[in-house]
């Protein structure tokens, strides 16, 4: 079901042309937020919409509406739903977003380190790094 989710979140990153960082925070907040919670079959897209919006606000410049979020799901979920998502996500997870994620370690690693022996390829696939 995770990996479902996380291809399809996939998709919705290049229809809207979001970062690689804010992938990877959304599916870190999927994951943060199932270790404490139950998600449901029926909840768990809204939970992954909710989670990309939320990594939108960190990453992003220009940010999704809520209404945008349902319409992506087809309307499954209401603006309401992801609303109270929202809410249920940031109480869960004590506003405590920001966790470094594999793209954020990598940048890090890149940095302090000799770039020559380092490939990156060609893509915007987050973790088809070659080291």
């Amino acid at each position: 079901m995770r990996y479902i989710l996380v291809e399809w979140l996939i998709n919705i990153q290049k229809i809207w042309e979001l970062q690689n960082e804010t992938l990877c925070l959304a599916v870190q907040l999927v994951d943060r937020f199932s270790e404490i919670n139950r998600v449901t079959k029926d909840r768990y897209q809204l939970l992954g919409i909710t989670c990309m919006l939320i990594a939108c606000k960190i990453f992003e410049y220009e940010n999704p509406t809520k209404l945008q979020c349902a319409h992506i799901t087809n309307y499954s979920y209401t603006t309401f739903e992801v609303g109270e998502m929202e809410k249920c996500v940031c109480k869960s997870l004590n506003f405590d977003f920001y966790q470094p994620t594999l793209i954020s370690w990598f940048y890090e690693y890149y940095n302090v380190s000799d770039k020559k022996k380092i490939y990156i390829p060609d893509t915007n696939f987050p973790f088809a790094f070659g080291v």
